[in-house]
This record gives structure tokens, sequence and C-alpha cells, in this order.
């Protein structure tokens, strides 16, 4: 090929690149005259390659013959000449990485304009409140790509808005040497995160020993007006780091853990500075004390509450009746008041969420008093049960109920059932966690209830997830078989020829590994079933079949909800997988 001008070099190309610039319409023909010469470059590098490894016939002499006779003779072949090979290659390399190059600047990324791509870059965020840095996941993973890109992430405020520190430090013997790096590390990260988040609202989740890191400490003050979300592990050295003086124009959400009770003038002020917050409205309280708290919030605004730890039962309904727009509603550990209690009517108009836990006989003054036509989902850890009280509230409130949960209630079988019938109709899952000692309530009586194997009345059509922990006491076989009768129900025909009535297909059951059945309702992992197993010794969720994993991913982008308790917190929410 007769020798030519590139028309863009590879050094112009990184150029470019490093430079951020967007291509652009003006661009294009630049680019494409590049990739002929590169194309045209290759052809012929390949015609002079072909001729050097598969070189023309030779041309052939003739010699004296034999006998009278004349044959032929090949000419003397050239010898190979490797280092000119070993040339063509390597500019044959070259104009393939060039063109490499060529072609992802046409990328139709490249052209998008930085405003569009900053967008694209928002919804590549972990689908989280706070987020832990990681040169794994957004926004770090984007700023590795190229110049570019990292010039866009950078000069965009909202990527930076949210940040979460875990713990630093740690156990082992280089602990304090750790934890001297870590006060180093830790407050240049936060300030030069939140420096890239312009002026917008933040939110920040920080585990205790960071907040033991004075310029950590000092981060929250600082930026106190701008405060959107907080998540504070606490102790107790920094109680009064929230306090009233700090201006929480903007907060809308905080949630506490106190390693130890806080002292009640760090109370105060926390009281103090919420109830100044004019956007607050989410509060959760996680308290390792059991000591009723005398915390003071604008009830009458909050949409979410959460109280772990200690709240007497007259406080509690006295807090219950000025929850005016409360949707998410959880008290873990409701005490005997030392007060007689009021006889209170309370309607909850706006909650669908409530999680109600107590070692004392106090749940029978709760469900007497309170009435939730939107109620959904139902949490109910109470070593009593007062059945009259809470079949009472079911019937008042004519909730849409999707969610029944029952852990360590000393419930009986047809008080169960009972209680499945009324809200039958609109639920899709339930859990019972049976008492210690007491009897177990799913023998076969209510087994053969639930399937639909000769049952046109079966009980709960619409329940598409079960759990049920140390309360199965069956035949052997019967619960496997009662499942089984549920994952691929008969359905009404158009004409409604069938007797039995509509049902929704059993999506998945939870238990421990060492329950009546296991092995047989295992094998019904081949018909669909989703099994999610937990170790009877350690209450651990054991790992899930990737095929398995597979199927709840896609039933969940299809509207399947799996929720999770957690006891020692009362946290109940939507799990993630």
């Amino acid at each position: 090929m007769p020798p030519a001008a590139i028309p863009l070099s590879d050094d112009q190309l990184f150029d470019w690149f490093r430079s951020g610039s967007s291509i652009t319409d003006d661009d294009v023909p630049l680019i494409v005259k590049s990739i002929e010469y590169h194309e045209d470059r290759l052809d012929s590098l390949n015609i002079q390659i072909s001729s050097i490894l598969d070189p023309a016939p030779l041309p052939i002499e003739r010699s004296s013959g034999f006998c009278g006779l004349s044959f032929g003779r090949k000419a003397k072949k050239t010898p190979d000449e490797p280092a000119e090979l070993k040339q063509l290659h390597a500019l044959q390399d070259a104009s393939h990485v060039s063109l490499y190059i060529l072609d992802s600047a046409l990328a139709p990324i490249r052209r998008l304009p930085p405003e569009i791509l900053s967008e694209i870059f928002r919804f590549c965020l972990p689908n989280t409140r706070f987020h832990r840095p990681s040169p794994s996941r957004a926004p770090l993973l984007l700023t590795q790509v190229c110049c570019s890109w990292r010039k866009i992430c950078i000069s965009t405020p909202s990527l930076w808005t949210s940040l979460e520190i875990g713990k630093a430090g740690s156990k082992s013997r280089n602990a304090p040497q750790e934890h001297s790096a870590m006060g180093d590390i830790v407050p240049a990260l936060v300030n030069t995160w939140f420096s890239r988040a312009g002026d917008c609202p933040l939110s920040f989740s920080v585990q205790e020993n960071n907040l033991l890191i004075k310029e950590v400490a000092q981060t929250l003050e600082r930026y106190g007006s701008r405060w959107l979300h907080l998540k504070i592990h606490a102790p107790k050295a920094i109680g009064m780091l929230l306090h009233s003086k700090i201006d929480y124009r903007n907060l809308e959400s905080l949630e506490v853990q106190v390693v130890e009770e806080l002292e009640d003038a760090a109370i105060d002020e926390l009281s103090a500075a919420l109830l100044k917050a004019p956007r607050f409205h989410h509060f959760v309280w996680d308290n390792a004390g059991r000591r009723a708290s005398g915390i003071e919030l604008p009830w009458e605004r909050l949409t979410r509450l959460t109280l772990n730890g200690g709240v007497e039962i007259d406080r509690c309904l006295t807090i219950i009746t000025n929850l005016k727009e409360i949707t998410h509603l959880t008290f873990q550990h409701i005490m005997i008041s030392t007060t007689a209690v009021a006889n209170l009517k309370v309607t909850l108009p706006e909650l669908t969420s409530l999680v109600i836990c107590s070692e004392f006989p106090l749940g029978v003054f709760v469900f007497e008093a309170i009435t939730a036509p939107r109620l959904k989902e139902l949490v109910i850890n109470l070593k009593t049960w007062p059945h009259d009280s809470i079949m009472g509230f079911l019937r008042r409130s004519k909730c849409p109920l999707e969610s029944l949960n029952l852990y360590f209630a000393r419930v009986t079988e047809p008080e169960l059932v009972e209680c499945l019938e009324c809200v039958q109709s609109t639920l899709k899952e339930f859990t019972v966690q049976g008492a210690g000692g007491h009897e177990r309530i799913f023998t076969d009586s209510l087994l053969a209830r639930l399937s639909y194997q000769d049952n046109p009345n079966v009980l709960c059509p619409h329940v598409v997830v079960i759990a049920l922990y140390q309360c199965i006491e069956c035949t052997t076989g019967r619960f496997a078989e009662m499942i089984s009768s549920r994952l691929s129900p008969p359905y009404r025909s158009a004409a409604g020829n069938s007797e039995h009535q509509e049902l929704a297909p059993l999506r998945v059951v939870e238990m421990y590994d060492e329950e009546a059945d296991f092995q047989g309702v295992k094998d019904l992992r081949s018909l669909g079933l989703i099994l999610k197993l937990y170790s009877f010794r350690t209450r651990r969720e054991l790992p899930m079949q990737p095929e398995e994993l597979d199927r709840l991913r896609r039933l969940k982008e299809e509207g399947l909800v799996l929720r999770v308790y957690h006891a020692t917190t009362g946290h109940f929410g939507e799990a993630d997988y």
C-alpha cells in the first residue's frame, strides 16, 4: 500500500478521551476516515503476509534427461525472511488496536451529552438509603471507567449525597494501629465525599467507634442543616452530639442505636432538637437497656416509629392517640405501667404495618384500643394470646391484611383457625413460630384444612408464602402432602364448572432443617417450590441453591414480597435477595 498520512493517530484519540470531550457530529467523518484507513491498511498487510507464507509457484527449469527424456526441476526456494514477517505482524496488531479504539469512539454512549450520562449514573447507585464506599459499586466504580466518566461523576452532586461508614479497627493485635490509620482515612473520606455533594441534602450512617474520631463527630454538627437521613450507632460518649442548638431544618429520619442507656439530659437534648425539626417524620430508637425512656417527639407528624426500648403501657397508649399520620408502628418492649391504664379508643387511618411485642400480658390493652382499617402487615410477639381482643381488633378493623406473623404466642389450633378464617380473603403469607413447651398446633386436622386435595373450601386460598417453626405435629408425610397439593392447583374454568375455589400456587416455604417432614418438603424443590431453610441449632439462614435464588428473584420482579422480622430489634420489612 502506498504511504499515506493517518487521519487520526492513537495519541490524538487518547488525548481526546482524556480531555473528557464528547463526540459530536462534526467529529464523526474524521473517525470514519481513520477507520477506513486502517481497514485498507489491514487488507494490504494481509496480502503481504500471505505472499510470504504461501508464495506463488516457482518457474520450472529443464535439465538433461534420462534415457533420452528430459524432466522438470523446481528452482531453488528463496530463504524466509522472519524479520520482515515479524514487522508486518506488528503493523497488523497496531491497526487492530487502532480500529478497536476508533470503534469505541463511535459507541453511542460516547455521544451522549454529560447531563444525560449524569442522569443515567444516578440509576446505577445502590438501592439502599445509605451507600457504603466500594470500588465495585457506584459511584466509585463509575469513576474508574475513563477520564470523561470520572469528570462527570465528580461534578454530579446527587451521586455523593449518601454515605455509610462501618466499624473501624478490629480485634486483632494490630487494632490500635488500625484504628489510628482509620482516624486519618475516615475524616478525609467523609470530607471528600460530601464536598462533592454541592448544596444537596445529605444522608449519613456511622458506627460508634468512628464517632469517637473527633473530625467525624464534628461532621454531624457542621452539616446539621443539610441532614436528610441519619443513622447513628451511638456510644454513650456522644449522647450530646445531637443537641438542640443544631438546625435540623431538612432532617426527615433518624435511627439511633444506643449501646448504653443515655442519661436523661442527653434524651432531653435529643427531644428538643427533633421537636424543632419541621420535616421530621421517621424515628427508630434501638435502646440496649429496658428502662422506660421519656423521649418526646412530634408524634402528630410521624409516619414511621420504632421504639425498641422500654415503654410503659399507659405511655404506649398515650403515644398511639397522637399518631395521626402513622403508617408503620413498632413497640418492641411494652412494660407494665405504674399508673392505671386508661380505656382509650383510637383509629389509625393510615396504619399499614404494626409490630407488638411484650413479655407481659399487655397485648389486650393495645388491641382493644386501636382500629386500623388499612392494616396489611401484623406481627404479634406475645408470651400470652389475648384471643378475644385480637379477634375483636381484626373484625372491627376489617383490614386487608396480607401478612400475619405470630411469634412465641400460646395460641391453640382452634384459635389460629378462627384467626386465619377472619383474614383469609386477603392473606398472602403467614408465619407461626411455636412457643417452647407449648403444644404444636399444626396437626393433621389443620393441615387438612390447608390442603387443596379433595377440599373445595381450602383455608387461606391466596397464601403464597408459609413459614412454620417448631409448631408442626403431624403424621409422617402429611405436611409435605399439604405443600404438594398447593404447588400446582387446578383453577376454575371460565365457565365456572370446577367445584374448587381459585387457589394461588404456593411459592415459598420457610422452616428449620430439623422439622417434621423436612426431607419430604425438600424433595418438592423439583416441582418448583422455593425452600428457605434455617439451622435449628444456630437459627441462621442456610445457603439457598442457585436455581432457587434465580426463581426467587424472578418472583420478586413479578411482585412477590418476602418479609423478615428481627426479634431483638423489632425490625420488620422486605428481605433483599
